[in-house]
């Protein structure tokens, strides 16, 4: 007996097809149809950010040229490259990007909110650039730009944060994903739709994914989209679970994950902004 490479259950040694998961064992086979699934993903992304991003903005749509960049902080955005204090960058210099909110309260009462655009480069000299904006009601067009900025960017770079990420794929079809800002390895398999954390590999299904999830009680609401858990077979609080947070480039790992129970096609997820 051996164990299969894809879902990690016992099968026979001469298998030649895991009769758990229905993957082949052969090399050469799987190697083509990882190949597909991963061109089928990136295609689906790409056309979703489009449609996505016209939806977002529609009339309001704001682009930089190249006499006239987008600006925030030491950050100007043009058509086709970016600067940071001074310095070039091209789209594809960018690994990771996210942009999110943060809220801010005293005594449990909120006074305020500010918005961050945090990006992760390939260059020694900036890795990371973290630019944040107070949301402030009085000024619309600031609290625009920050998102404009992070869609346009993020579109951009797509399609090489993607193949980063499946440039990593193993023989056994897992590409390795860092979430918690960075820190925990994740491994998730698109061709099985599994996910792997340590020991723990469990396969994603209806029932036994959960993205959002609540945390407090009925007086301190809040909830947190970037939250994921992966159950064992079914969802429960003492129930086997795979248990991380989507900080970066969630507009590529939540909508591949919920495209696996066919939720979503891949796509950007549907973040709500401050208006």
């Amino acid at each position: 007996m051996k164990k299969c490479p894809f879902c990690a259950e016992e099968i026979q040694d001469q298998a030649i097809k895991c009769r758990h998961c229905n993957e082949f064992l052969n090399e050469k086979n799987n190697s083509n149809k990882i190949a597909n699934i991963i061109s089928n993903n990136l295609s689906s992304l790409t056309e979703s950010a489009k449609k996505k991003y016209k939806d977002v903005y529609g009339s309001h749509l704001e682009t930089p040229s190249e006499n006239k960049p987008l600006k925030i902080r030491k950050l100007s955005l043009f058509p086709k490259f970016f600067t940071f204090k001074g310095e070039k960058y091209s789209f594809e210099d960018i690994k990771h990007i996210t942009l999110f909110a943060s809220a801010h309260s005293t005594f449990q009462i909120p006074i305020g909110s500010t918005v961050i655009l945090n990006i992760r480069t390939t260059k020694k000299t900036h890795s990371k650039i973290k630019i944040s904006q107070l949301y402030h009601p009085m000024y619309p067009r600031k609290n625009r730009l920050i998102r404009n900025i992070y869609m346009l960017m993020s579109q951009a770079s797509l399609e090489d944060r993607y193949n980063r990420y499946m440039s990593t794929v193993s023989k056994d079809g897992y590409f390795k994903y860092y979430a918690d800002n960075l820190n925990k390895l994740i491994e998730i398999n698109p061709t099985s739709k599994r996910v792997r954390y340590g020991k723990k590999n469990f396969k994603v299904k209806k029932g036994c994914l959960d993205i959002g999830i609540h945390r407090g009680n009925t007086r301190n609401y809040s909830s947190d989209p970037r939250q994921v858990t992966v159950y064992d077979k079914e969802k429960g609080l003492f129930k086997e679970k795979i248990k991380f947070r989507v900080y970066f480039d969630d507009d590529i790992i939540l909508p591949l994950l919920s495209s696996f129970i066919g939720k979503n096609k891949p796509g950007l997820r549907h973040t709500t902004f401050f208006n």
